[in-house]
């Protein structure tokens, strides 16, 4: 008597290998075609140029239609993965599911504290940067903790006099040369690279038109998935079942709005515990 066969089912090895073969994708944000990738790697001094680039209505401290210098986005780490995704309510104040998620724990007085401080969006900042010491890899994008460099640079640029010029700093005509102070740090057993110190100095050459007229602005960079994709993701859901949920409770839920009792300098508090919002040392 012949036994009949179990069917199994299987996965795909070709999948797996064209898997393996593909580079590392971000989940955050994309990298525009052909660019580089600017990291910190080494303690030491450093001199950059930060291109200016057009802002979108969607930047959130740019001039729609003039040209800014940064676009900042906030992020959450969750999922099996431990993944970094854009946080739709910090970012653009949409409708966000883990922000909701982390505004019910908090007013749960049983809720586990390290799991809701593990759903605080953590601020960041991209930039388009030129480095002095690979002048070879031309414009770079450049991810950053607001707590490892903007804060500096925002404090150098406050504590300035009006006549230093350090307002329009990123003028590809007349503007400045950033000169970075590196160290090294450690967090969680892993090192990271941080800035400590900037200067400005007046820049030598005006930067090429080329290389900063056609910029794709910073915050059309940004992945952001929707309400239904990240519920999945933070709940480990099959995303179509969290989808049809979804839309469920859309017809029962009312709009989402910002936090009416809480000020955005308020929100921000939350990023204070920096050494949480150390993604630079991983990617």
């Amino acid at each position: 008597m012949i036994k009949k066969k179990k069917k199994l089912k299987l996965g795909s090895a070709r999948k797996k290998a064209l898997s393996q073969s593909q580079p590392f994708e971000r989940t955050s944000f994309r990298v525009p075609e052909g660019m580089d990738v600017f990291k910190l790697k080494e303690a030491g001094r450093k001199k950059i140029e930060i291109l200016p680039v057009l802002a979108t209505a969607n930047n959130k401290h740019g001039v729609d239609g003039t040209y800014h210098f940064e676009a900042t986005y906030w992020v959450n780490r969750i999922g099996a993965d431990n993944q970094s995704y854009v946080s739709p309510k910090r970012t653009f104040n949409e409708r966000c599911p883990i922000h909701e998620e982390y505004s019910r724990l908090n007013n749960d007085p049983n809720a586990d504290e390290e799991h809701i401080k593990s759903l605080r969006a953590k601020q960041r900042q991209l930039f388009y940067v030129l480095d002095h010491d690979e002048p070879e890899k031309g414009v770079q994008l450049w991810d950053m903790s607001y707590w490892l460099f903007g804060k500096q640079l925002d404090e150098k640029i406050m504590l300035a006099e009006e006549e230093d010029g350090y307002d329009q700093f990123f003028d590809p005509y007349d503007g400045l040369t950033i000169k970075l102070g590196v160290t090294e740090d450690q967090f969680a057993g892993n090192k990271f690279y941080k800035v400590a110190a900037i200067d400005f100095v007046k820049r030598k050459d005006e930067i090429e038109e080329e290389l900063w007229s056609d910029l794709e602005p910073l915050e059309d960079l940004l992945k952001v998935l929707s309400y239904s994709e990240l519920k999945a993701i933070l709940f480990m859901e099959d995303p179509e079942e969290s989808e049809e949920e979804d839309e469920e409770e859309t017809e029962e839920v009312a709009p989402f709005e910002a936090d009416e009792d809480k000020t955005e300098s308020e929100e921000d508090s939350d990023d204070d515990d920096w050494e949480e919002d150390l993604d630079d040392f991983d990617d």
